[in-house]
Order: structure tokens, then C-alpha cells, then sequence
């Protein structure tokens, strides 16, 4: 296994497990056993720290747990797992329980997630545990800048945490908003910023604007304390749930390190 990366401070708080591997959603997926062979090499490599969870459908939760036990060693690491709810809320907590009698601790849910724009009280009791809203950024609602930045500021106002899915870029795109721009409109929301400021930095191209050190994130004339985007996290964006991990982490790594190495 290769040397982890360094996590200090302020880019370990906000950084740090920020991608989680989307493989199983959406469409063109790959097998099963591909997507779990993917999201376990990557676990192994270098941009490790900032992988998350593994994204599972309820739906197929069974047919993880049966490639889980055929392929883990018993020296891996314990695999956290990000359950969605993709259909009835009766059979996806069935789902959640077989998997963890057969898994735990090999793999462990530790975040459920339900799409929308809103959470839901009802699954948050069902599932008793963490829930957090999927909110799709590539083609649903929340694809407008306007859009977004009205939720991640209401998420801030509210302590309710989502899931950013549909980001395959650090910077935005032509079509959607890049990793770095959700993080930098989470950060503004919680320090209270305008929902202004929110759309501009979620329209952001040029990724030389953002400077992430030990003291915080500075992005253009706004700076952002450690001590805020310790909470970042907590009380905004979840993760950022990718369909292409292996790339974006390693991309995101990259510009991380640079970026700590200008500010040390």
C-alpha cells in the first residue's frame, strides 16, 4: 500500500473521506463485482484519505453482502457503506438488517440516504441512524446554481446534511456545478453567507480563486476559519458521491497537496 497522503488541519476537517463512490447508481453501471473491485483498489492507493462510503441501493444490499464475503481478505479494513433507499421504506430496512447480521463488522452502514429535496423524518426513525438527502446535481433540480444555493443554505440554517451526487469534476463544467464549488458553497453557507454568494461561487471556472491551508478556505475576498469548517460537514455536505471516484480523488488529492504545500 502506498503512503497516505497528509491531512493537516483545515484540509483533513473538510477534505477528508469527502468522496464517496457512486458506481452503483445511476446509469451505465459496471458489475458488481467491478464496482467493489474499484472502490477496494482505491482504498489501497495513496488518495486513500479522501475516499468515503460505498454507495449501495437497498435493492442489492444482498447480492453486496454474498460478493463481500466471496472476495474480502481478513485482513481488510471494514467497509463503510452508504445504504439508499430506492424503493419501499419496509423493504429497504429488511434489506439494511440481513445485511448487517451477515456483515457487520466486515462492513458496516453507517449513513442512510434518500433522493430528493427534502429529508424525511419517517426514514430518519425507520432506519435509525443518519440520514441524509441525495440531492442530484448533474441533471435534477439542483442542477441550477440558484437552485442549490437555496438548499445548501437552507441545509446550513436547518443542520440537515446531504449527499452531492453527480460530481465528476473538481471544477465546474459547462453543465454543473465541480467538487470544489460545492465545498466552497457548503463553507460559505456555514458562515452565514449570502445565498449571492453561494451562486458565484457555485458558478466559479478558475480553481487558482480557492486556498485551502491550515487556517481555513479562502475563496476570492471570503475566508473561511478552521473552526467553521470543522461543523462543515457535520451540519452541511455530507460527502460528494462520485460515479467515477478513482479519478476524481486522485485529482482532488493532487490539488490539495499543492495547494497545502503554497500555504505551509
Amino acid at each position: 500500500m502506498s503512503n497516505p497522503l497528509p491531512l493537516p488541519n483545515a484540509s483533513r476537517d473538510l477534505l477528508g473521506s469527502l468522496i464517496d463512490d457512486a458506481s452503483m447508481l445511476g446509469v451505465n453501471q459496471p458489475s458488481l463485482s467491478d464496482a467493489v473491485a474499484g472502490y477496494r483498489s482505491a482504498r489501497a492507493a495513496a488518495a486513500a484519505p479522501v475516499l468515503g462510503t460505498f454507495l449501495c441501493p437497498a435493492s442489492r444490499l444482498i447480492e453486496l453482502s454474498g460478493e463481500l464475503v466471496a472476495t474480502m481478505a481478513a485482513t481488510e479494513a471494514p467497509w463503510p457503506i452508504t445504504v439508499v433507499v430506492d424503493g419501499d421504506l419496509g423493504a429497504a430496512v429488511t434489506a439494511l438488517h440481513a445485511f448487517s447480521a451477515a456483515m457487520e463488522p466486515a462492513a458496516r452502514i453507517v449513513l442512510a440516504a434518500r433522493p430528493g429535496l427534502a429529508s424525511s423524518a419517517e426514514a430518519t426513525t425507520a432506519f435509525a441512524m443518519p440520514m441524509a438527502t441525495l440531492v442530484d446535481v448533474a441533471t435534477g433540480p439542483a442542477q441550477d446554481p440558484v437552485v442549490a444555493a437555496r438548499f445548501i443554505s437552507d441545509s446550513a440554517r436547518t443542520g440537515g446534511p446531504f449527499v452531492a451526487w453527480g460530481l465528476d469534476h473538481v471544477m465546474r463544467t459547462a453543465d454543473r456545478p465541480g467538487i470544489l464549488n460545492m465545498v466552497g458553497a457548503a463553507a460559505l453557507a456555514a458562515d452565514h453567507a449570502s445565498e449571492a454568494a453561494l451562486v458565484a461561487v457555485l458558478e466559479e471556472i478558475d480553481p487558482a480563486t480557492f486556498r485551502l491551508g491550515r487556517a481555513g478556505l479562502t475563496w476570492r475576498h471570503h475566508t473561511i476559519a478552521a473552526v467553521t469548517l470543522r461543523r462543515v460537514r457535520a451540519t452541511v455536505l455530507r460527502s460528494v458521491a462520485s460515479s467515477h471516484p478513482t479519478p476524481v480523488v486522485g485529482d482532488l488529492s493532487a490539488m490539495w497537496c499543492a495547494d497545502i504545500h503554497r500555504n505551509q
